[in-house]
């Protein structure tokens, strides 16, 4: 089940839920219905759905969120129960999930199967002199950064040899991993853990969202996070997926600070025009070049001062 497939009309033409899709209040592109929030008291279609996104926000009252919980405040039910509703007005399904991949009677992914214990068991906490000089070579600390991120190391066998491994951890379980090139020579530098290798896929992760508060720098990958330390939380990636944005929303992120690497400035601007109506402030950053990871000095602290106000 996928947020990004859900199919808000037919779920709304399903529950005798009046829409509008043009007209007054509503924005090309959304989906509008009358905002059943108990505390809102306009009687028009104010609340708005973004059929890209799917997420809502009402220009009335200010709620704003994911469809699960739209869904629980329209029928009164629990998450879980709203996670099956959704599995049940999906455009496509089987959209992204692997053919392998076993499915419960609602139509939605199971549970992934590999065991919490196993996820880092090929990996080790003995970290190679070849690791322990990536690390300093980056300006990192091994003494701080390898007990505050559980990293761990693969050395010179298997499909992550040569890399530090990094915990992507989500509320305070390992759920994945990416694996980091120590070597400066592999095609793909920052190896994402596979769906099977993950209790929950990565892309449906931030890394470091657990050291975050009301405020964040979001940024692409795990090594910007080292850089600038709590208060950043990384997407793992240019892409940014809608199960992330709604995780940041569940989190109850109130300002997001965007800091792509300079390469990918204009994709992360449309990011920011998508999401500033579900967050009380949304800023995009621009590096003339590089990425947060390489920060100076001044402008590290410049950064870092944002979350701290």
């Amino acid at each position: 089940m996928s947020l990004e497939t859900f199919d808000p009309i037919a779920y709304f033409e399903d529950r005798n839920i009046p829409y509008s899709t043009e007209g007054k209040n509503v924005t090309e592109n959304w989906v509008n219905i009358e905002c059943p929030f108990p505390f809102c008291n306009d009687p028009s279609n104010h609340m708005g759905i973004n059929l890209e996104s799917k997420l809502f926000s009402c220009w009335a009252c200010g709620e704003k969120g994911g469809m699960d919980r739209l869904i629980q405040e329209l029928e009164g039910c629990s998450w879980s129960e709203s996670q099956v509703i959704l599995s049940q007005f999906q455009e496509n399904p089987y959209k992204d999930i692997p053919l392998d991949t076993k499915y419960p009677e609602t139509g939605s992914k199971t549970a992934y199967s590999k065991d919490i214990k196993d996820i880092l068991s090929p990996f080790s906490d003995q970290f190679p002199k070849i690791h322990l000089n990536y690390l300093k070579s980056r300006d990192f600390d091994p003494d701080i950064l390898i007990p505050k991120y559980k990293l761990k190391a693969c050395y010179n066998v298997g499909k992550y040899k040569f890399r530090v491994i990094a915990p992507v951890i989500m509320d305070n379980e390992i759920v994945s991993f990416v694996g980091i090139d120590v070597t400066r020579q592999a095609k793909i530098p920052y190896k994402n853990a596979s769906d099977i290798e993950s209790i929950i896929p990565i892309k449906s992760c931030l890394y470091n969202l657990d050291n975050a508060n009301e405020t964040v720098i979001l940024v692409e990958g795990i090594t910007d996070v080292w850089r600038i330390g709590d208060g950043a939380v990384a997407t793992l990636g240019k892409k940014v997926t809608m199960e992330q944005i709604n995780l940041l929303i569940r989190k109850g992120i109130i300002r997001i600070y965007l800091l792509p690497d300079s390469d990918a400035y204009y994709e992360w601007e449309q990011l920011a025009f998508t999401i500033a109506p579900l967050f009380d402030y949304v800023e995009l950053l621009e590096l003339n070049s590089g990425d947060p990871a390489n920060l100076q000095e001044n402008k590290l602290k410049e950064i870092q001062d944002l979350i701290r106000r």
